[in-house]
């Protein structure tokens, strides 16, 4: 399995040129996420995104050289789109409690002062006190969060910044807010789809791999998606279990062409929302009709406890990639276009078969130019012991994941006036 990803790389390496062109030409800057991330799962005989973020939380876990390039494409990017920008105003999730959060606000913090912005932190969170609160860390790091009802008085900020992905819909204090907003309201997941993605990711795909030369299937997951489906309901199951036995069929031809000795696996998602939840392996159609309470229930509620009723079959990705003992997947973060750095998400509790953003992950960092482990001589910089030179086939599907993305925002846009439009 492992010569498919050495014919992939070997691939990338001959038609580097015709790639790079491609990418420039379609990739652009209009509409673009100012940030983002994505989550990458190679097989071996493919590598493909299976996720991708608008609201990434995990810069804690990138090497601090990626930080360092981080800051200039953040600073290029905000000044490029508001020119009078200094004072930001950065909306959180109203996570006080979780530190791994926590962390990640505070490097995000520091690499808009890296940046040269003026920035004060501010959430949603029910009962804090108008002075905020003041957050510790370890190391002597703190910084203050204060509700947002007073960030308008008391800081008046030029922008404002979202790390919060809207899931529970859009504050009225932010629909009635004048200020600029990014990223737009409107890519949040109350109005998101993961389905929406994958249709365009797959047609990006499609159409650069017709003009490359290759086969499409090697970079992508095959998917079907639900509208008002109660996984609680009986008949909802079996119309999920007819699907994945078509899509099983459909996948299984795939690894017959190219003599993979393996059987297809699914998972079925939520198809919207994030940190794992609402996601469950399924090695056969029957699995659908058979699954217990404690399934179900996961599978009904996401995060914040909002209902699923929307889901997605997405053809899955076996994990080739070990570190230590541990099972992982690379995730790549992203401004605009740039990607600034990547991490692996462990579980030595999971098989490569199996959702890895899950209850006993950790993360090890990658060095910022992808190629090598990091040289950092301290434990909270250390990267994988082997060189990571097919990092730059990964970096190649999360610029096809950011050009999808183009497409997807324009289409959240739309949707968004056209809903207006309506009232």
């Amino acid at each position: 399995m492992h010569h498919q990803r050495d014919y992939l790389l070997q691939f990338i390496t001959t038609n580097h040129k015709i790639i790079r062109d491609w990418i420039t030409d379609n990739i652009g800057q209009e509409n673009i996420p100012i940030y983002s991330s994505v989550d990458i799962r190679d097989a071996g005989f493919k590598s493909a995104v299976v996720d991708t973020n608008f609201f990434p939380s995990g810069f804690n876990n990138l090497c601090s050289k990626a930080l360092l390039k981080a800051a200039p494409l953040l600073s290029t990017a905000l000044k490029t789109r508001y020119p009078n920008v200094s004072k930001v105003g950065l909306i959180i999730e109203p996570h006080t409690r979780n530190s791994f959060y926590l962390d990640h606000v505070w490097q995000l913090l520091s690499l808009f002062k890296s940046a040269g912005l003026d920035i004060q932190v501010a959430t949603f969170m029910e009962n804090l006190p108008g002075e905020g609160l003041e957050i510790g860390l370890s190391d002597n790091r703190h910084f203050r969060v204060i509700p947002f009802r007073h960030l308008l008085s008391t800081f008046s900020p030029d922008l404002l910044f979202l790390n919060h992905d809207l899931s529970q819909g859009i504050p009225t204090e932010l629909r009635s807010c004048h200020l600029p907003i990014i990223p737009s309201l409107n890519s949040g997941w109350h109005q998101r789809l993961k389905s929406k993605h994958f249709f365009y990711l797959n047609r990006v795909i499609d159409i650069f791999s017709k003009h490359v030369g290759i086969d499409p299937w090697l970079l992508q997951c095959c998917f079907k998606k639900f509208d008002a489906i109660s996984i609680q309901n009986p008949e909802d199951c079996s119309l999920l279990a007819d699907a994945a036995s078509d899509l099983f069929k459909q996948i299984n031809s795939h690894y017959q062409r190219y003599k993979i000795d393996q059987k297809p696996f699914l998972f079925l998602k939520a198809d919207s929302g994030t940190y794992g939840m609402g996601v469950y392996p399924i090695e056969s159609p029957d699995e659908l009709c058979q699954l217990n309470r404690k399934a179900r229930n996961k599978l009904s509620m996401g995060k914040y406890r909002v209902p699923i009723t929307r889901y997605i079959l997405q053809e899955g990705v076996p994990s080739i990639t070990n570190v230590g003992h541990s099972v992982g997947e690379a995730c790549l973060y992203h401004i605009e276009s740039e990607c600034i750095g990547a991490f692996y998400r462990l579980n030595q509790r999971k098989n490569n078969r199996q959702n890895l953003n899950a209850t006993g992950m950790s993360f090890r960092k990658i060095c910022a130019d992808l190629q090598t482990p990091c040289t950092l001589n301290t434990g909270i910089d250390t990267c994988g012991e082997s060189p990571h030179t097919h990092l730059s086939f990964y970096q190649l599907l999360g610029q096809l994941a950011v050009i999808a993305a183009k497409d997807e925002l324009i289409d959240l846009e739309i949707q968004a006036t056209s809903r207006q439009v309506r009232v």
